[in-house]
């Protein structure tokens, strides 16, 4: 009986880590290749008129996470 809990329980395990949540990563550079401190980034799901805003880092990348992917 020991055996066969095992692997159910790991099978259990994997499945509760998948999520249905996405992101988007990025950087903002200027023409001349040069990372933007500061810029606003707005993200918008046209489907719902939702709205994420974040400002870049002094490196320039953004990141926007747990973004409801289209349909759910």
């Amino acid at each position: 009986m020991k055996a066969r809990l095992v692997p159910l329980l790991a099978m259990a395990a994997g499945l509760y880590a998948q999520t249905l949540d996405t992101g988007i990563l990025g950087i903002v550079t200027d023409p001349s290749g040069a990372v933007v401190a500061n810029a606003s980034v707005t993200i918008t799901q046209t489907a719902t008129g939702v709205k994420r805003t974040t400002a870049t880092a002094a490196d320039g990348k953004y990141e926007v996470r747990y973004l409801a992917p289209r349909g759910v």
